[in-house]
């Protein structure tokens, strides 16, 4: 867990700079790219033979967003991951980590106008695993979120509102070794519960290239997560 925490410093330490540059020295990245270190923690319904149970997830990692054109940003997003699923019978006991990664387009983020619209879709694949002497757990998902919403911008501050659907689907696993029985293996598929909710983010910009930024979402999805961007 250490080494993904200094990997992910490092990045945010080069994302603090206000340009990034090639080794020729000229800048590689277009206007209106940007660079997010964000954390996460958010709470989600799942479904899985008919029975309900919450699985618990946070996230540190960085976002990476391009403008290929005016009208739309492509980015990668990628980081650590952990979560809990105290009343799993699979994973009980277990807080397994890991990692994700995944792409998301956007648009891009108005800042001289006082009201935009603005839309997201994104794609993420998160694996977690715990594994001990005697039994371990893993865990596999893909999200699937759109979202899409109106920003009022006023001097350096600036609010979001709207709705998002999201999707969800995975696989748990669990082995165990119960002597002198071979090794135990129990498997089942999961689904998210709901699949709609809305979103509230309070941004505000600390320089001219610099911003913090907290999102909420309840719904689907109940928690929050805290950015901290540079924009080029």
């Amino acid at each position: 867990m250490n080494s993904h925490y200094r990997s992910l410093a490092f990045i945010f330490m080069v994302l603090l700079s206000n340009a990034a540059h090639a080794f020729d020295t000229s800048s590689f990245l277009a206007p209106g790219a940007e660079g997010q270190f964000i954390m996460e923690r958010y709470s989600r319904e799942i479904e899985s033979d008919q029975q309900q149970s919450e699985l618990r997830i946070f996230r540190v990692g960085v976002n990476l967003f391009e403008s290929p054109y005016s009208w739309v940003q492509g980015g990668f997003l990628l980081g650590y991951l952990e979560t809990s699923h105290d009343n799993n019978i699979l994973t009980a006991g277990h807080s397994p980590v890991g990692k994700y990664f995944g792409i998301k387009l956007r648009s891009p983020k108005a800042q001289q106008q006082p009201l935009a619209l603005h839309w997201s879709l994104s794609y993420l694949y998160n694996t977690v695993e715990q594994s001990g002497t005697s039994s371990g757990s893993d865990i596999l998902w893909h999200d699937y979120q759109a979202e899409l919403g109106i920003q009022f911008n006023a001097g350096n501050t600036r609010f979001s509102i709207g709705g998002y659907v999201a999707g969800m689907e995975g696989e748990e696993d669990r082995w165990e070794v119960i002597s002198p029985s071979p090794t135990q293996y129990s498997s089942r598929q999961f689904k998210g519960d709901a699949s709609s909710g809305a979103f509230l983010t309070a941004g505000y910009r600390i320089q001219r290239h610099h911003y913090i930024e907290l999102k909420a979402k309840t719904g689907a999805l109940q928690g929050a997560s805290l950015s901290f961007a540079t924009q080029y």
